[in-house]
């Protein structure tokens, strides 16, 4: 028998464990994740209302209801050992201990940071640590202060995601799998709110996708403006240079749906419509300093004609990307690596499939040509589990959490997330 280990049960954990399960019947393939519940990113960082795109984990369960195929949540892989209240804790050398073949599938776990004097200040979140929150993400446990005045830095579609989710009605957001405390939290001063959405590249350069941009701007109740005041109607000759001929049209039809939005003249801290919440596309600016003493009280700006603008602002989000991580756990012997974590932070969900088959075509040749079939995989690693107080769980116990989530949802919520890790220990040992 052979035994793989893969750290990670987001999308690419879950394909590369589907597609080795079918092919080799000699092997166990264990997929650990310090979540108790599967599916990474998809359920904690995926915004809550694009809920199509959710619905992904129904394919992504497939892999496990293989025979051959093992969930293991609540568990951190780590090369310091350490005690977490929500997760036990290995080694890397104990899992080599134990498995033949490791894969990595870690995703890009770290928020790229901003290089900007008082970057730390009170009242400024990365994006990814924001979604996690409003994902109600059990691992984290930050309550973050979102005012009135709130500056998105990045024109991606994260940063579109950040800016709707603040946006939208409560009524809209409790369409959502969105917890309800931090409905609550998102909507407090929603009608009196001013959003700066800020990017350093053109209208041209903005790397939203059109159904992105659309969605926004399709919501009612809301007042939308842009300081760009010359829209061009082609593709200026530097964007041609750097984006791939298959994309041009997206960005086309991105400068058409900008052209529709009114240009904001004089000064951007103007008084918006009254009781209706305000975006405004703010392109060619570079982010210079951020002001206040203990909290974010304004962020200085510079345009690429050299104008220097301070805009009052008491919230921060920066959406500027993620960091690739493979290299934080150190093994001994060589490791595979698939998805984010391998190729950075880009593409679909789906797009992560073609790396994870490609990756597992190579596990698979290295097993036909000789690996021993010495360890004991999970039987090994389960002896040291054993001895540490978390709650460890399996896919039959995920799919009790599911049901709960889905049973207790009200109205037209897909579903009601457990986010106290309380509430999750008490069902999973009700259900032992």
């Amino acid at each position: 028998m052979i035994h793989i280990a893969i750290i990670g049960s987001g999308p690419s954990g879950c394909y590369i464990a589907d597609y080795l399960a079918k092919k080799l019947d000699n092997a166990q393939i264990d997929v650990f994740d310090q979540q108790p519940t599967p599916f990474g990113l998809v359920r904690n960082g995926v915004a809550p209302d694009h809920l199509i795109t959710k619905n992904i984990t129904r394919q992504l369960e497939k892999a496990f209801t293989r025979r051959n195929v093992r969930f293991i949540g609540g568990v951190r892989i780590e090369s310091t050992p350490q005690a977490h209240s929500y997760c036990a804790s290995l080694t890397p050398l104990e899992l080599e201990k134990h498995y033949n073949i490791i894969v990595l599938a870690t995703g890009a776990t770290h928020d790229r940071q901003l290089d900007l004097p008082n970057q730390d200040i009170k009242g400024t979140y990365p994006s990814g640590a924001l979604a996690a929150w409003y994902n109600g993400d059990l691992t984290q446990n930050q309550h973050p202060y979102i005012g009135t005045k709130i500056g998105i830095i990045g024109h991606g579609n994260v940063a579109l995601d950040a800016a709707r989710l603040l946006l939208k009605t409560r009524e809209q957001l409790l369409k959502s799998d969105m917890p309800d405390h931090v409905i609550n939290a998102l909507t407090k001063s929603q009608p009196n709110r001013d959003i700066y959405l800020i990017g350093r590249g053109s209208a041209a350069n903005a790397h939203f996708s059109s159904g992105m941009i659309a969605e926004i701007l399709e919501l009612p109740n809301i007042a939308c403006y842009r300081t760009d005041t010359n829209i061009p109607e082609e593709l200026p000759p530097d964007v041609l240079k750097l984006i791939p001929k298959e994309h041009h049209r997206d960005r086309l039809k991105n400068l058409a749906l900008f052209r529709k939005i009114p240009v904001l003249n004089g000064d951007l801290v103007k008084i918006r419509p009254a009781h209706l919440p305000r975006l405004t596309f703010i392109f060619d600016t570079t982010p210079v300093k951020l002001n206040g003493e203990e909290q974010v009280e304004a962020i200085d700006l510079r345009t690429s004609d050299d104008t220097k603008t301070r805009l009052p602002i008491d919230t921060l989000i920066t959406a500027i990307g993620f960091e690739q991580s493979p290299t934080s756990l150190n093994f001994t012997e060589p490791t595979y690596s698939v998805g984010w974590c391998k190729n950075g932070a880009k593409g679909v969900i789906q797009s992560n499939r073609v790396d994870a088959v490609n990756t597992a075509r190579d596990i698979i040749n290295a097993v036909q040509q000789s690996v021993p079939c010495d360890k004991i995989g999970y039987h090994g690693i389960k002896a040291i589990l054993d001895t540490q107080p978390a709650l460890i769980t399996s896919f039959s116990d995920w799919k009790r959490i599911d049901e709960h989530e889905r049973n207790a949802a009200t109205e037209d919520k897909p579903r009601k997330k457990i986010t106290d890790y309380a509430t999750l220990t008490a069902l999973i040992n009700a259900g032992k």
